[in-house]
Parts: C-alpha cells; structure tokens; sequence
C-alpha cells in the first residue's frame, strides 16, 4: 500500500525563502552529503536560515520530475520514492525506485547529468525501491581531478556502484596511484 500515492513521475521539490532569505546566502560549506546528513546519521542542520519565523513563507523555487515510472507494469506496482537528495558542492545528488542516479544544480533544479545502472533484476523482485546515494571526497585529490567527488549508490541487483561526482561516469577499473580508496 506505500506505492498508492506514487505518481506516474516522482517529483523532487525545493522550498527557498523569499528573496530576504535565498539559498545563495546559506552557509558555503552547508550540505548533506549522506542519508542521515553525517556519519552517524542524526539526521542534524546546523543550517539556521529556516526557523519557526520564517517557515510558513516557505514557496516552491523548483520542480523536477525523475520520469522513473512507467518502466515496467509488474515491477511498478511495487516500485517506492524512499530516497533523500543528498547536497554537496551545490549539487542535488538522488537516485530513482530503478537505481538511475541524477545530479541536480540545487540553485535552479537543471538536471546536469544522469547515470543508468542498467538493471538485471530477477523475475519476482519483492521491492523496486532505492534509498538513496552517499558521496566521498578524495581529500588528496587536485581540484578537478577525475572522481574527486564520488557518488555510490548500492543498486537492486546487488552492485555497489561509484560515480564521478562531476560528470556522472563510473569509477573503478582505472589505474591508480596505489593508496587505498573508498
């Protein structure tokens, strides 16, 4: 019964303040780069620029629809939006119930890339539902070097999957330095 408010398209929306308060104002180095926003997941802003003051002025800035559904007529009966965006470098970083992995421009909800996982999912699958990406920083990495920024996102069919931050393109099977990476 989860999926009975499920629409043909999962819609991602963003509330911003009026002009007084507009994301760009926000802190530079604010995110939520994870599920839970930090490493233990306590689900935690230290975000101050939306309080109990402000909170009804809230309007929609954006809407983006992820086209996940329709994809296949058995499988999206069973197919659930249980994801939360994660923000990092002022990208929206999600994924769809099919494991496809988008990135947003949070500012103006413009879709700058998009990756499919082409999904070999068995006949019978229980669920059709993603719960979302996690990102990590190469701290050693030079600005702009390939997969400074890396999105995983664990898929369906059982794959763990990186993808370079910027341009949404696999990671793994490159050569490397010799450190150990996530």
């Amino acid at each position: 019964m989860k999926n009975a408010h499920l629409s043909r398209t999962v819609p991602i929306l963003l509330f911003l303040l009026p002009a007084s308060g507009s994301f760009a104002q926000g802190k530079p180095d604010a995110g939520w780069p994870n599920y839970g926003n930090d490493r233990g997941g306590t689900r935690y802003s230290p975000a101050a620029q939306i309080d109990r003051s402000n909170v009804g002025q809230l309007k929609v800035a954006w809407t983006f629809r992820t086209g996940a559904l329709p994809h296949d007529e058995e499988l999206d009966k069973k197919a659930a939006f249980e994801a939360t965006a994660i923000l990092v470098d002022s990208k929206l970083f999600l994924s769809t119930p099919y494991d496809h992995v988008i990135a947003l421009n949070a500012e103006t909800g413009a879709k700058l890339w998009e990756f499919d996982p082409k999904l070999e999912l068995p006949y019978g699958a229980s669920e059709v539902t993603s719960r979302g990406v996690s990102a990590w920083r190469d701290s050693h990495a030079k600005a702009g070097a390939p997969c400074a920024l890396r999105v995983f996102i664990g898929t369906l069919d059982a794959r763990l999957i990186a993808l370079d931050g910027a341009t949404g393109k696999p990671w793994g099977n490159r050569p490397h330095d010799g450190r150990k990476t996530a």
